[in-house]
């Protein structure tokens, strides 16, 4: 419940905050009652945190592999989800997931859509650096690379989880 506490004063205090009151005040939150909805948030969050029910996932060792396997572990290592259900494809199926797969995951079809450069420039640098992909050098010349995942070393390791999946091994495929 407190879950839902949070995210509803959460989404109410963003409105507030950042939407406008239209129709009469038929639709919208006042502005001043933004910092009242974040504080109710904080403390629904709070409860949360102090339950020890839930806690960011580490179940692995390596940040990529926590990053990746927060979205696929559905044992009871994941105490990180809350609000989530796990997908049965076999009363409910689609293509999408087919269709949009990483490249990583591709046997004959997928890769349609791909992450974009504007998407991939949010995951900064290992060195906090902002995540802007490094395509010329200090003189403004065009970067050579001679590999074409060299434009990504160095990125936060959470970026990987994009482009490569575990094998059975355990190792990266790509």
């Amino acid at each position: 419940m407190n879950a839902l506490e949070c995210r509803a004063m959460l989404y109410a205090a963003t409105e507030a905050k950042y939407g406008n009151v239209q129709l009469d005040g038929l639709v919208g939150i006042p502005a001043d009652k933004a910092e009242g909805y974040f504080k109710d948030a904080k403390a629904a969050a709070k409860k949360i945190i102090d339950s020890g029910k839930f806690a960011l996932y580490s179940a692995k060792s390596d940040k990529a592999e926590n990053f990746q396997y927060l979205f696929l572990d559905e044992t009871s290592a994941n105490t990180e989800q809350i609000f989530t259900k796990a997908f049965d494809a076999s009363d409910k199926g689609n293509s999408f997931d087919y269709f949009n797969a990483p490249q990583s995951f591709k046997l004959d079809y997928g890769c349609v859509t791909n992450p974009t450069a504007d998407f991939v420039a949010d995951f900064e640098y290992v060195d906090g650096s902002d995540g802007a992909l490094k395509v010329k050098d200090g003189s403004g010349n065009p970067i050579k690379y001679n590999d074409p995942t060299d434009l990504f070393k160095d990125k936060d390791p959470r970026m990987l989880v994009l482009f490569s999946t575990p094998s059975a091994h355990g190792k990266e495929v790509r």
